[in-house]
């Protein structure tokens, strides 16, 4: 997934692309009101990270990794289906591929099918239409309700998005869809109605609107608490940031420092968005990066710079320090920030240049992370990596 999600306005989508299976039950509104169930105090879900796989035409080193696709399972219909989704704080669609997408692009991968449902309604007239940032098409289908299972918690008659176009041109693996965290109150890009987003329904269930990430990168798995902090996951105090804009979380970092270089107090904003990898910065920050990278060059296409894949470089990578605030500073080890094959013997990593700078999993990994939806601040702690 890309990160960073960026709404197109909804245009019109022929009629051909959606023919309704007519064993479905259908509505022009709610089937039925929706009703939640679970422990209120909270739950963990397991996290995974997607393998090594090629993205973009480029291959990212075994060494390193890809963060890029965190996910979790949960399970959609009645009996359930379950569904491995992408965690998403960058988007507040929940949304799945579906078997409406055509079969020659999907293949056999067990994507929801709402015929296999006995609690799926279609609502007829609705539609949905999203266009991901730097997604080659944009993902649009049908709109349904349903039993939805995430964790502990489950929901009757939840409205949200499915698949019959994606900009995936061959499904060929998990994950299945997405998971939206993002605090956006305007809710999914439903139409001719939005319609709240999954995390909107279940803070106003719980008794603490929070959840927590503690990814390991080191194991590829991870927990997300929703609902309560775990004190035995991280070490000394949080540090909390507020968030400055309604619809995202994103925040103002004090500063950077580089390596052993002396750390430089110049705010800036930042999205957090757990849907990527990307670690989006100001020029001036990438440019003290690479300027301890020897023979690094910079790529305009690329918006950063390019550098050997010899041993003596990719060993000597400098750490980055972040700061929140005056008190608490953060770093993302240089192992952490991913690398990827060029060209020969030319490499890059996922640090770029560029105006609205967006921190995904590199930096979520290297810290223990708090989404504070009812007090809408970030927090950040030290953990043991």
């Amino acid at each position: 997934m890309m990160p960073v999600r960026i709404l197109f306005s909804h245009c019109a989508i022929f009629a051909s692309l959606f023919v309704v299976c007519d064993c479905l039950t259908r509505s022009t509104e709610a089937a039925a009101e929706l009703q939640i169930y679970g422990d209120r105090s909270g739950f963990s879900l397991d996290a995974f990270r997607t393998p090594v796989d090629p993205r973009d035409g480029t291959e990212i080193l075994a060494q390193s990794g890809s963060d890029s696709h965190w996910w979790v399972t949960i399970a959609v219909g009645t009996p359930p289906q379950p569904i491995p989704v992408v965690v998403d704080s960058g988007t507040v669609d929940l949304s799945l591929m579906s078997t409406f997408i055509n079969q020659a692009q999907r293949g056999y991968a067990p994507v929801y099918d709402p015929n296999r449902s006995s609690t799926a309604v279609m609502l007829d007239g609705y539609t949905w239409y999203q266009n991901y940032a730097g997604a080659p098409a944009p993902n649009m289908g049908y709109v349904v309700q349903d039993t939805v299972r995430v964790g502990s918690i489950y929901t009757t008659n939840f409205t949200f998005e499915i698949d019959n176009v994606t900009a995936i041109p061959h499904i060929t693996g998990p994950p299945y869809g997405n998971l939206g965290l993002d605090l956006d109150p305007n809710g999914q890009p439903t139409s001719p109605k939005k319609v709240p987003g999954w995390l909107q329904t279940v803070m106003k269930f719980l008794k603490q609107p929070v959840f927590a990430i503690d990814y390991r990168r080191n194991n590829f798995k991870g927990v997300i608490d929703f609902g309560y902090i775990d004190s035995k996951k991280y070490n000394g105090s949080i540090a909390y940031a507020p968030i400055n804009q309604q619809t995202l979380w994103a925040i103002s970092i004090d500063g950077v420092g580089i390596g052993s270089g002396a750390y430089r107090h110049a705010p800036f904003d930042v999205i957090f968005d757990t849907g990527g990898d990307g670690l989006v910065f100001p020029r001036w920050a990438i440019d003290a990066y690479f300027a301890q990278v020897p023979n690094s060059t910079w790529d305009a296409g690329l918006n950063t710079y390019t550098f050997p894949c010899d041993q003596s470089v990719l060993g000597k990578l400098p750490n980055i320090t972040f700061g929140i605030g005056d008190s608490y500073r953060g770093v993302i080890p240089s192992d952490h920030i991913h690398l990827g094959l060029l060209h020969d013997n030319v490499c890059f990593n996922s640090l770029r240049a560029g105006d609205r700078p967006f921190w995904g999993t590199s930096i979520i990994a290297s810290q223990f992370m708090v989404f504070d939806y009812g007090g809408k601040r970030l927090g950040f702690a030290h953990k043991n990596l």
